[in-house]
């Protein structure tokens, strides 16, 4: 009997044994059934026969084709109403304009009234009912200066300066409150005395007003007393400003979150590093086993988050083959890839690649701020394919049937020779994620939100780091309230190279990472949260939407095509709203609904005036 039990127990170990072996390898990674297919998709909805007199409202945009900043201007708004999908006829400033057109609004993207040839039919459009938004400071001449009081000035003075702005209202979605406290930004105004009928929106941090609207006749003029609509980062409030023209103004966004590791799973480095040693008293690769990765998985889990991973195989600055794998850290790069993989696989995440190495996809000498980077260039596409054909065999290995889908260009720099190649080698891959508001160098990969022709969707992040920013907080604020999206991105060591977060150490970084999304499921727990393929998802059905709409005093109609899932609207109205056909509707803000899609035909019945 007592052997009996000694070969029971010596059996017992050996599986045992085996087990623990099984899964410290890639035993049970081989064995995920995860392949990241695409989730289940609806059937299209087909274009409606048209009923009644339905239309999308269409502006008119006015600009100065001479002038490069009145360009740029136009072409930010331009941006916005087709996210928006309005439609838009943009006429030069000294091309007379008919006014007599049923116009949502007439737009001015430039602030030299005198060259303006329709400023007359312009005005007469405002007293008649309609809203002229003015989007750059206005310019002292003889029409401004018979007009200035129809747009809500008492008086006014000399140009100056102004800096920072506070957010008075909720032009931007959950924005009422909000300070851009950046003494930097600096922008030009025009000092005076604004009505106190006016309805003020943003001032600077001198209260100086920057936005207001102010009623004239039977119409209002809407007022950018300020410059830097022309950049992306201002999305939100051209949003904002284009929704208090109307009674009612509603749009689509594309309603999804998304949080990004890039470098992540990859190598990390032997032996100590200063802070976390003096704080945790742990190697580095043990501190992100221990500390870090567990802090990261709760925080998904508490606040609804599902990471994308960006895979690196080696830090090496190979550019020539042969890439051959790694062999190094006793094979501790693989163990991190089936890991950490496994267990962002199982919280609802995703992999993507980031790449072979940290080398960008470039086969030009880099040029501007990226020589500081000190990268190396590649010699040629083959030479490219050939290092992500080594990653894919990499993570093959350990998943093997699993489709990356996702890729970020290291440092968010990709070239058009860089993307092809990267594209021909992966025929699984259809998203690419980089940089939305422009980099500092002339290499990085700037994105709309769009699909290319080649089927690739653009999907850039937003925003970026563990601790809070107040520039960061107002891009976030201004990609919602354009978009209906959060896209954000971290490395596993930004704590350890940036200033602020090095000398801050990883518990208080932790807290401020912690109150950043803390803060973007209190104020926008209606987006969804996404994996970068799951939002594709999304953007797609947002890309091939199409919309036509007729407004009534009680009712809104909403005639839809082209999505297959649940797609969402923005309803910004002062009216309440009674009842609702075709979607479900959720208050997400002051006078602001969201409207969740699912029929073709959607109506909003508004309470009577007056109704208690």
């Amino acid at each position: 009997m007592h052997k009996r039990h000694i070969t029971f127990a010596l059996c017992l170990i050996f599986l045992l044994g085996l087990f623990f072996q099984y899964n410290r390898t890639d035993g049970f990674a081989s064995l995920l059934k995860n392949s990241n297919a695409v989730m289940a998709i609806g059937t299209i909805n087909e274009q409606p026969a048209i009923e009644m007199n339905l239309d999308n409202k269409h502006y008119l945009l006015v600009f100065d084709a001479k002038d490069i900043n009145s360009i740029l201007l136009k072409r930010n708004i331009e941006r916005v109403l087709k996210y928006h999908k309005k439609k838009v006829t943009t006429v030069d400033s000294n091309v007379f304009a008919d006014s007599h057109l049923p116009y949502a609004g007439i737009i001015m993207a430039l602030g030299n009234f005198d060259q303006v040839k329709s400023m007359a039919a312009f005005r007469d459009f405002v007293r008649q009912g309609g809203s002229l938004y003015v989007m750059v400071t206005p310019k002292l001449g003889p029409a401004f200066a018979t007009m200035y009081q129809e747009m809500g000035f008492d008086s006014i003075a000399e140009p100056g300066l102004a800096h920072g702005i506070k957010v008075l209202s909720n032009v931007l979605v959950k924005g009422k409150g909000f300070i851009l406290s950046d003494n930097d930004y600096e922008m030009a105004i025009l000092k005076g005395v604004i009505n106190r009928a006016a309805h003020v929106h943003l001032t600077s941090l001198e209260n100086t007003p920057l936005l207001w609207d102010y009623s004239c006749g039977k119409g209002k003029y809407i007022v950018y007393n300020a410059t830097g609509l022309q950049e992306k980062a201002m999305r939100g409030i051209v949003a904002g400003m284009l929704s208090l023209g109307r009674d009612t103004y509603i749009y689509p966004v594309i309603g999804t979150k998304t949080v990004y590791i890039d470098d992540f799973p990859a190598p990390v480095p032997d032996g100590y590093f200063d802070s976390i040693k003096a704080e945790y008293q742990l190697s580095l690769a043990d501190f992100y086993r221990q500390v870090w990765w567990p802090d990261m998985l709760k925080l998904a889990e508490r606040y609804n988050i599902r990471y994308t991973g960006l895979i690196i195989e080696t830090y090496n600055n190979q550019v020539k083959p042969p890439f051959l794998p790694e062999e190094d850290h006793d094979g501790n790069n693989k163990k991190n890839l089936v890991i950490y993989g496994r267990e962002l696989l199982k919280s609802g995440g995703e992999l993507g690649i980031h790449g072979y190495n940290h080398q960008p996809l470039t086969l030009q000498q880099y040029t501007g701020s990226e020589i500081d980077l000190g990268y190396n260039s590649w010699g040629s596409i083959d030479h490219i394919s050939q290092s992500i054909a080594e990653l894919k065999r990499y993570v093959a290995e350990v998943y093997p049937g699993y489709k990356l889908k996702a890729y970020v260009p290291p440092s968010n720099i990709l070239s058009k020779e860089g993307r092809q190649a990267l594209i021909d080698a992966s025929p699984d891959l259809n998203i690419i994620a980089s940089l939305y508001v422009q980099g500092d160098g002339r290499s990085t990969y700037d994105q709309e939100y769009t699909k290319s022709k080649d089927g690739i969707y653009e999907m850039p992040r937003i925003s970026y780091d563990y601790t809070r920013d107040n520039n960061y907080d107002w891009e976030i604020l201004n990609g919602v309230s354009s978009l209906g999206v959060f896209s954000h991105f971290i490395h596993p060591d930004n704590f350890l190279y940036e200033e602020r977060a090095n000398e801050l150490g990883w518990s208080k970084t932790y807290k401020e990472f912690t109150s950043l999304i803390k803060g973007i499921q209190d104020n926008y727990g209606w987006l969804r949260s996404c994996t970068a393929s799951e939002a594709a998802v999304h953007l797609d059905d947002y890309l091939n939407l199409e919309y036509q709409l007729v407004e009534k005093q009680d009712s809104l109609t909403l005639r839809c095509w082209g999505f297959r899932n649940e797609v969402y609207f923005i309803l910004k109205t002062s009216k309440k709203i009674n009842t609702v056909q075709g979607c479900l509707v959720e208050n997400i803000d002051e006078n602001t609904y969201l409207l969740k899609i699912f029929a073709p035909k959607v109506q909003v019945f508004f309470e009577s005036v007056g109704a208690s």
